[in-house]
């Protein structure tokens, strides 16, 4: 599904989404977590979405896709973007992270890594907020 063909997601869903993703990755990625939160597998063609799996939400407009199981796999958030600076207002949660040219910037947090990534184009901005299971230091 295209950025531009999502409905404008307000911060607030995108941050109470990346969390859910949080809750779906402690243990390693596992899709059911997100059953208790309000999260249901999009139908495509009357089928659930295989992998990665689609997640929409009742109550909010972001998607989510998670991918693998366990160790092996991430959770991500899409959204589509009031604005080019709603992305930079949604960024200043996580002070000093660098974006590359491509719109990207990978870090940790609370052990899990994160890829946020700008995409959409000019008229339809849009994130997506990628979350792997967490990384357990050596």
């Amino acid at each position: 599904m295209a950025a531009a063909q999502l409905p404008v997601a307000p911060l607030p869903d995108i941050y109470e989404s990346y969390n859910d993703c949080f809750v779906a990755t402690a243990e390693g990625v596992d899709s059911s977590k997100l059953d208790h939160l309000g999260w249901k597998r999009v139908q495509i063609d009357g089928k659930p979405s295989a992998d990665p799996a689609i997640f929409g939400h009742d109550k909010r407009a972001p998607l989510i896709l998670m991918s693998g199981k366990g160790n092996e796999g991430m959770c991500a958030v899409v959204a589509r973007l009031e604005s080019a600076a709603a992305f930079d207002e949604l960024v200043s949660a996580w002070q000093g992270i660098k974006f590359d040219k491509k719109g990207e910037a990978s870090f940790f947090a609370e052990r899990h890594p994160i890829i946020v990534t700008k995409t959409g184009t000019r008229d339809a901005p849009a994130v997506r907020l990628v979350v792997g299971p967490p990384v357990e230091k050596k």
